[in-house]
Parts: structure tokens; sequence; C-alpha cells
């Protein structure tokens, strides 16, 4: 067994401690970012698919925000957060508009992080497009 050195008694458990706080935030933000894409690409899904329930009933605008409420599943989307708009052209336009807070990062900070997103579908080729009333 090799002699250790005077003084270097514990060093290894003061460097995890040192390394252990940046790693986690390291671990934390790629976990927030992987949840911000996914989150991203709900809201994206959940845009066409409001559009094309929009398209199909034109007067129930209600429908097409409780599809898109439907298929976002890792946050709460409220009515506010959905405005659908009959721009000039075939087809209604779905805007979904949410700030989500992050998890992990949000924690070690006093000035709470948030991951924005916004996402707009494109105009549907099919349907009539008549002014759309909440």
């Amino acid at each position: 067994m090799a002699r250790r050195r005077r003084g270097t008694r514990g060093a290894a458990a003061v460097e995890l401690a040192l390394v252990i706080p940046i790693l986690f935030l390291i671990v934390g933000g790629v976990v927030d970012l992987g949840l911000a894409i996914a989150l991203r690409a709900q809201m994206e899904e959940a845009a066409q698919e409001g559009a094309a329930i929009a398209a199909r009933n034109p007067t129930q605008p209600s429908l097409a925000r409780q599809r898109a409420k439907e298929v976002v599943t890792l946050t709460n989307l409220a009515n506010s957060d959905i405005k659908i708009t009959c721009p000039a052209g075939p087809g209604p336009r779905v805007t979904i508009s949410h700030t989500s807070p992050t998890i992990l990062l949000g924690a070690f900070f006093s000035q709470p992080f948030a991951i924005e997103t916004k996402m707009t579908s494109g105009r549907l080729s099919s349907g009539t497009c008549t002014e759309l009333t909440s």
C-alpha cells in the first residue's frame, strides 16, 4: 500500500464537493433544454391540429382550442394562449403563445427562467375562412 503524503487526506471529498454543483447545473440545463424542444414540437403539432379543426368547423373555434389543448401534454394551455385568426386567403391561422417556467434551473436563481414558445400554423388550402369569434 502506498503511503499518502501529509495534508492530502480528504482532498477527493473536497474536489467532489466542488464539482457536484457544477455537474448538477449542466445536467439540469440539458434536461430543461430537452423539455423545451419537446414542448416546442408539441405546440407546433397543436397549432397544425387546431388549424385543421378550425378549417373544418369555421363557426366553432372552441373545437380548435380544445384539440390544441389535448395535443400539448407537457404544460397546461389557457384559452388566452390560443389565438385563431382569419387572414386574407383560404384557411384560418392558429397561433399558440405560451411561457413555461424551467424545471431545474429556475430553482437555483432568483430570477425565474422561462421558455417562451410561439407557434403559428400555416394557412390551410382547404375550407373557407370566415371571421372566427371566441
